[in-house]
Parts: structure tokens; sequence; C-alpha cells
């Protein structure tokens, strides 16, 4: 009833994280390390980024536009979001379409504050629309392939000597060869094997996941990262990123404070 493109994603197994030889991975305190993810929840995923057009209106402004690119026109993602906005977004979608709410949302001097109404895997029984924990973003993102970049398994040479660069992501990416220093209208890009847009650039995306430094090697199913971090992970690379950033497993945890390189794309569990 509320109009906006969705793609169902089956249940799978995948190979989550990156190789260590993989081009323009770099050492780095939040780990990458490679491991078997079963995700055994279909689930339905925004096709494209929520646009600004498409952002559930501030309560008490309905022209409120947090964005910093509101030139960049109705069909640009929606961006300058806090974790909690973009919660309260997912929130806000479930109740217009009659669905239960992931979270309880509330303002607090002005600012929106969430807190998950479902604790660790629960969250998969959730009826309602949520952002994608970390498994099912990358999932997502994947579209099947394995590569550095969706659906470029070979790419990543560039990287080496001219690091500002990489040939393999200007047909599916916004990034910073690219962007012009902004973003751009969502869907423009060729899509991945699902048929997702802009899954990488454009603008990074909030997961539902607080920070787990490194995922480990072991085999998982249905993850929820960690319990104990205050801080929220974002996947994807934004109209400002370097290549390296913009790999499929590169992981990320921004300021919880609200930035132009971050948006959001909302995820529902479906039943089985």
């Amino acid at each position: 009833s509320w109009g906006w493109s969705l793609c169902i994603l089956p249940r799978g197994t995948f190979q989550m994280g990156s190789p260590a030889g993989e081009p323009c991975r770099e050492p780095s305190v939040i780990a990458e390390t490679r491991h078997e993810v079963t995700l055994t929840r279909r689930f339905e995923i925004l096709r494209t980024e929520v646009t600004q057009r498409q952002f559930t209106p501030h309560p008490d402004d309905p022209m409120y536009n947090p964005s910093r690119f509101i030139e960049c026109g109705d069909r640009c993602p929606v961006e300058n979001l806090t974790w909690h906005t973009a919660a309260a977004l997912c929130a806000g979608i479930s109740k217009s379409a009659g669905l239960e709410q992931c979270y309880a949302c509330e303002l607090v001097d002005d600012a929106m504050q969430c807190v998950n109404r479902y604790s660790g895997s629960d969250v998969y029984d959730c009826a309602g629309f949520r952002l994608p924990t970390e498994a099912e973003w990358e999932y997502a993102a994947r579209g099947g392939t394995e590569g550095a970049y969706p659906g470029a398994a070979n790419a990543g040479a560039f990287c080496q000597e001219v690091r500002l660069l990489e040939p393999a992501l200007h047909s599916i990416a916004w990034y910073r060869a690219n962007s012009g220093g902004e973003t751009h209208p969502t869907g423009e890009k060729s899509p991945n094997g699902w048929g997702l847009y802009d899954m990488i650039g454009n603008v990074a995306e909030w997961c539902h996941d607080t920070l787990q430094l490194d995922l480990g090697a072991e085999d998982v199913t249905d993850p929820v990262g960690a319990v104990t971090s205050l801080d929220h992970v974002a996947r994807g690379c934004s109209w400002d990123s370097l290549p390296e950033a913009c790999r499929t497993a590169a992981r990320s945890a921004p300021s919880e404070k609200a930035s132009s390189r971050v948006g959001v794309r909302c995820v529902r569990t479906l039943a089985p």
C-alpha cells in the first residue's frame, strides 16, 4: 500500500568477509575475517535507498528533510541521518503498512531515540520493517558473487597503483572518482544480480547491528553482531569513498552523529 519497490531474497548460505589477499583490502581494527553465514529466513529489501521524497516527515515539521544535498532532488537518497532516525523511518514505514514496529522510538530533547523491541536474534521474528542486519546487508549486496565488488570478481588491480580509481566500480557505484562530490538520484547505476541499486556507493547504509570488531572465522546462523557495543555498523561506501571502502566486505562504524555519507534501506523478514 505504500508503493515502494521491493525485492524478495531467498534464504541461503554465503561467504561473508574477504580473503586476506583481496585487492584493496587493508589491515583494520574492524576485521573482515571470512566465514560462512547461513540466513534461515527469506526477507524483502528495498530496491533503492530511501529517497528524500520517501522520507517520513518529522512529526513536528512536515517539510523536514535532514539531507545535506537537498538540491539533488526528490529521487536522491535521504542522508544526514543518525542510526536512530534511520530506525525510526523503518518503524514509520511499518506503522503506515499496518505492520508490527521493530523499534520503539520517541523524541527526546528534539532528538530521535530508538531501542530494539526484540533482543538478539529474535529481531528476525519481527514482522515489520527494520534495518538490515550486517549479514543480510552483505548477502544482499553480493547478489550471489564473491569478488571484491559485486559482479566483478577480478577487479582491484588498479587499487595497487591508482588509489582513487577503480574502473570496475564506474558502472555500479557513485564514489569519489565519479560522483563530483555529491549524491545522485537512486537507480542510475547498474543493479546487482538481484536487481538492487546503489548497494555500493551513493550513500552508505545503517545496519541493525551494533559493532563487533571481528566477526570471527566460525560458521554462524542468523547473526546479529555484538550486544555490548554502543556503535552501530554502516555498510556500503558513499559518494566520497575511495575504492578500498567500496569493496563488498568493507565494514565501518561511523560516528553516531548524522553524516551526509550515510542513508538507509529497510528490510522485512518474510514467513517461511
